[in-house]
């Protein structure tokens, strides 16, 4: 069965179930609103588990704030355009605009770039010397998160 259907109620709850294997703590961005995450996936298109595993990548799910005010609410770490860094209005806001700027921007999909692999350059600079790459960690996270919604039985 299809685990995220972003047009079935019940995949709020399968999306927790899978969170809640892994990730505990209230403050995380996926385990506090999970809905936003789906809602995105709804709107634009761009897959919930991507985008939550793009997000731990980024700010550890909202939790690590060391470069960017928290009262952004950029779990994503998405520049303003002028060497500042994006203000979002709430995590919803967050999450619904990563995947405009992924699904809409003109970096990604609007150029053929619809894989992690082809996303992670674009998205992320190169790390000098680093055997793992951004789009390294994401699918990581992304395997680990498949993996567990795999041994619930979705």
């Amino acid at each position: 069965k299809n685990c995220l259907d972003p047009e079935d109620p019940s995949s709020v709850d399968i999306l927790k179930e899978i969170i809640a294997t892994k990730y505990t703590d209230p403050e995380v961005a996926f385990v506090k609103d999970p809905e936003a995450f789906l809602e995105a996936q709804k709107e634009t298109g761009v897959n919930a588990f991507f985008t939550i595993c793009v997000s731990i990548v980024e700010s550890s799910g909202g939790t690590a704030w060391a470069a960017i005010d928290k009262s952004t609410n950029n779990i994503f770490s998405i520049k303003d355009g002028n060497n500042g860094w994006a203000k979002y209005s709430s995590l919803k806001d967050a999450v619904t605009k990563f995947g405009e700027l992924i699904s809409k921007g003109s970096y990604y999909w609007q150029v053929g770039k619809y894989t992690v692999r082809e996303i992670g350059p674009t998205y992320c600079e190169r790390v000098a010397n680093s055997s793992e790459q951004w789009e390294d960690k994401v699918v990581k996270y992304w395997t680990e998160l498949l993996e567990k919604a795999q041994e619930l039985g979705y």
